[in-house]
């Protein structure tokens, strides 16, 4: 599995093969780095664990990575389970990466899986509701919600100590794919909750077509979209 079998979706270009040196998953307001199979935002890193007929599988240590416009996919392969973890930063000014995850079944039988999304962020004042996280230190908020249609996941019943994790179960029909959709959103220290996560519930995948249309109407015509989205994230930062 790889960027080729997402040929038919509106998520823009993507290298297998970057530039060395860290890809930015940035906007107007926050910055995510991604580096080998590395995915790290507002201190903290990005990741989820699967569990499918007894076997483990972790975007830790993915089958390949592909990087795009303002995004990084990461795919994962066992039997008949395929799985996409695609983060990007949505053009609007917004201080937050929204994930995309998409679990597939190719075979003939269902699948069961157990997800957990997992943000490895600071913080010692933790809070919790239904389909999201948050917690909270000198260094400002941090959010992982559910941004699903309807919501499903729910937070571990035993806290950890560090991070933020949203979990469910979930079985694959035959020959289906599901999508899951997440937030990555930080605020200020004082901040009361990070506003308009709700709101983006079901959006994941419009604001992720819309990401990738303005910033190809943006950047010059060139063989290589991503090397150019990389060389204008950079004038950008070098602007006073």
């Amino acid at each position: 599995m790889g960027p080729a079998t997402l040929a038919d979706e509106a998520w823009g270009p993507c290298s297998a093969h970057p530039a060395p040196g860290p890809h930015p998953i940035a906007n107007a307001v926050c910055r995510g780095v991604a580096e080998n199979a590395r995915v790290e935002f507002a201190g903290g890193r990005i990741d989820a664990l699967l569990i499918c007929h007894g076997s483990l599988l972790r975007t830790a240590a993915p089958d390949s990575t592909a990087c795009g416009i303002a995004q990084v996919r990461r795919y994962l392969e066992r039997g008949t389970l395929r799985v996409l973890h695609l983060v990007f930063a949505p053009e609007a000014a917004r201080p937050l990466l929204l994930g995309l995850v998409r679990l597939e079944n190719r075979g003939e039988e269902l699948l069961p899986v157990e997800y957990t999304e997992i943000w490895d962020v600071a913080g010692e004042a933790y809070a919790s509701a239904p389909g999201g996280a948050e917690r909270r230190d000198v260094d400002g908020l941090r959010v992982l919600a559910d941004l699903g249609v309807g919501v499903r996941s729910r937070v571990p019943e035993t806290v950890a100590p560090r991070g933020l994790a949203l979990e469910l179960t979930l079985v694959l029909p035959p020959r289906s794919r599901r999508d899951l959709c997440f937030g990555y959103a930080r605020g200020d220290p004082d901040e009361a909750r990070v506003p308009a996560l709700r709101a983006l519930r079901g959006e994941v995948r419009p604001l992720l077509a819309d990401t990738v249309r303005g910033w190809m109407k943006r950047l010059p015509e060139t063989p290589d979209p991503v090397a150019a989205y990389r060389a204008e994230l950079a004038r950008m930062r070098a602007v006073p």
